[in-house]
């Protein structure tokens, strides 16, 4: 049985979730509250830490490599070393901005400066590669794992009450809703919690 193990969140499983739902692969998500996760747990995983990932063919822990390993299972991470390379930058490019955020709120000053300053970097870039992809993906003109990151990133900082970050970016704010509407993911957004603590 397909199994992804994380905490109680949407975090750094939520993009995870979406790819094994949108390409229809029935999993048993496995949720652990804050200080349940015992050193037994930790010690079925990779490196004693979330998220862990488990089918018939692989176990394997760490975001990126259990994000790789689906897509390119379902052949969304290019045809060649040049396209996967061009993809993977993308998808890399929202670690850089979680890592930004979650590193800013020691201050009022560096909050700041994540809003106006980190976050647009990156963000205005996406942006651009839209509108140069037609406003449907952000890289070439069909579904590739870099659109599956960068709508978890931008629906990420929408349920962090940061959507003003998104201000001034229609196209990113088109896509996200577009994604959403994707029939094979109504459901699965419509059921997920709203209270999660992140």
């Amino acid at each position: 049985m397909t199994t992804v193990y994380y905490f109680n969140g949407r975090g750094r499983a939520e993009c995870i979730r979406v790819m094994l739902t949108y390409f229809g692969v029935k999993f048993t998500d496995t949720r652990y509250e804050m200080g349940k996760f015992t050193e037994e747990d930790k010690s079925r995983t990779t490196f004693g830490q979330l998220p862990h990932f488990e089918d018939a063919d692989v176990k394997v822990s760490q975001t990126m490599a259990i994000e790789l390993y689906l897509a390119t299972k379902h052949h969304i991470v290019g045809k060649n070393p040049v396209e996967t390379a061009q993809i993977h930058s993308i998808v890399l490019s929202t670690n850089d901005v979680f890592q930004a955020y979650f590193t800013s709120r020691a201050t009022e000053e560096s909050k700041l400066k994540f809003r106006t300053e980190m976050a647009p970097r990156y963000i205005k870039v996406w942006e651009k590669l839209l509108k140069e992809n037609g406003g449907k993906h952000l890289w070439g003109n069909t579904l590739t794992w870099a659109d599956f990151a960068i709508f978890n990133a931008i629906d990420y900082v929408f349920y962090l009450k940061e959507g003003s970050i998104m201000d001034n970016f229609p196209a990113c704010v088109a896509f996200h809703k577009e994604f959403l509407q994707l029939p094979q993911l109504t459901a699965y957004f419509a059921a997920r919690s709203t209270t999660t603590p992140f």
